[in-house]
């Protein structure tokens, strides 16, 4: 071990229990915190190169695990998110684009998910309103447009996620 590598491992020895304990503190969970402490190893031995010799280990180290957790939560949250929006649009879609539950394979769900994802915000969002049982007016109380604009972005959004299906079953073949 080079002067480094020695000064990184006797520093985080040092404040190992400490970054468990306020990781279990925000995880609720043992391995999450096992597994965040060893990610802020990690990510602090990395970029050990960029700490100053005259600043705080700890600190410095609590807020690279902080930043984590808050990043893994984001992450996580996120794709909770999309999983729940997709599902909803997967049991919900207009009949030309429904698929009994049994035949859809894992594939074909990734697709649904790519495709989904190839929609803008503007576009997904009044689409998964509209799957989920909403009518044209409380979307467009809820996201505050026209009525006239909800319909044409749910009709373009069918034909995007249409088209994208369309292509990207296209390019599987």
């Amino acid at each position: 071990m080079n002067e480094c590598e020695v000064s990184f491992s006797t520093l985080f020895q040092k404040n190992k229990i400490a970054l468990f304990g306020f990781a279990l503190k925000l995880t609720h969970d043992v391995n999450n915190a096992e597994d965040l402490v060893q990610e802020t190893a990690l990510r602090a031995y990395r970029s050990f190169h960029t700490f100053r010799r005259n600043s705080n280990f700890r600190s410095w180290s609590f807020t690279i695990l902080r930043n984590l957790f808050i990043d893994s939560y984001n992450n996580n949250k996120k794709r909770a998110l999309i999983d729940e929006d997709i599902e909803m649009v997967r049991f919900n879609l207009p009949s030309e684009f429904r698929v009994d539950n049994e035949a859809i394979s894992n594939l074909e769900y990734e697709n649904i998910v790519n495709c989904l994802e190839g929609l803008s915000s503007s576009l997904k969002t009044p689409l998964l309103l509209f799957t989920q049982g909403y009518k044209y007016e409380e979307i467009g109380e809820r996201l505050n447009i026209p009525l006239g604009t909800v319909k044409s972005r749910i009709n373009y959004a069918r034909k995007n996620l249409k088209r994208l299906m369309h292509n990207q079953n296209k390019q599987a073949a």
